[in-house]
């Protein structure tokens, strides 16, 4: 059933059936509900019920009110599907096409905190749009921190699943930049107010969220490049590591090429090969290669090697 506010310096939850009189309203319907509602002209219902199905933040301007979307990336799992809803705005209503509870959980918010400064539909849409980005700046600066960690943990070789981690960062701060971004091109298609619907005043708040969602940009934009210089980081330390085993494998082989070429040499059995009848030969044998190898270790850890 449709969740009705009146729009006054409070939102005002009205019982099923009560009139709102001459004040504005605003309304929540499902999409099973969405058919009974009188005044959206079909075209327009068409049109929302299109929208919600898609992951988009749109607004179009239409000859006497407004309508668009709504797709919120979850912020607990960004990989989850976005919170979706549809809206439609003149200045009599606002009704929210949405299925799910974000718009009835806003709603309460809105009406259970300080009163609205405007009684127009219009400032309880900017009031809505204005509590589903509060908080992010918060939310972002959470994020980096973590990305902070991760590169900690990068350095000290103690993340395993690192490849995972950063595909995630991608993922995510991809979403939240996409967000973003049609959030501010539907603030300035308010600011644009091809319709004439919007007061002056209520133009200026939208210019107010547009630049709120450009701050939200910029700082994803930040973060983004951040996730570029971890993923470089890996790639160094990958390729530190690969050096590194590189390094070992060269440095056993060339401990054992001299030894190699003193075992190939008396392996070839002269008849006159001088020391071969020896009863010291053998052991003269082996201190010289433990000397061999003695020698080329103090080397190599002279050089830095080992």
């Amino acid at each position: 059933m449709a969740t009705r506010y009146l729009i006054d310096r409070q939102l005002t939850l009205l019982a099923d059936g009560q009139d709102a009189g001459a004040l504005p309203c605003v309304s929540i319907v499902a999409e099973s509900e969405f058919d009974d509602v009188p005044f959206v002209a079909p075209l327009y219902k068409n049109a929302m019920k299109s929208l919600i199905s898609t992951e988009n933040t749109y607004l179009d301007a239409c000859p006497d009110c407004f309508i668009g979307s709504v797709a919120m990336p979850d912020r607990t799992d960004p990989a989850n599907d976005p919170y979706r809803f549809a809206f439609f705005l003149d200045r009599k209503r606002l009704l929210l096409l949405d299925n799910g509870p974000l718009c009835a959980d806003a709603l309460a918010t809105i009406a259970s905190s300080r009163p609205l400064h405007e009684v127009t539909t219009v400032y309880c849409l900017f009031e809505l749009m204005r509590l589903l980005t509060k908080g992010d700046q918060k939310y972002l600066s959470d994020y980096e921190d973590a990305m902070e960690r991760t590169e900690e943990a990068i350095l000290g070789e103690e993340l395993s699943d690192t490849s995972q981690v950063m595909l995630a960062y991608r993922r995510t701060l991809l979403k939240l930049d996409t967000y973003y971004r049609q959030l501010t091109d539907m603030a300035d298609d308010a600011i644009d107010n091809e319709n004439g619907l919007l007061t002056e005043g209520e133009v200026r708040l939208f210019e107010q969220q547009q630049r709120a969602c450009e701050r939200l940009m910029d700082r994803v934009a930040t973060l983004r490049e951040y996730s570029v210089q971890l993923r470089e980081l890996h790639q160094s330390q990958i390729e530190a590591q690969r050096n590194s085993t590189m390094q070992l494998f060269t440095i056993i082989t060339v401990l054992f090429v001299p030894l190699t070429l003193m075992t190939g040499w008396f392996g070839m059995n002269f008849t006159h090969m001088p020391g071969l009848d020896e009863a010291w030969a053998y052991p003269a044998f082996v201190l010289a290669v433990a000397a061999i190898v003695i020698a080329e270790i103090v080397v190599f850890k002279r050089k830095g090697w080992l």
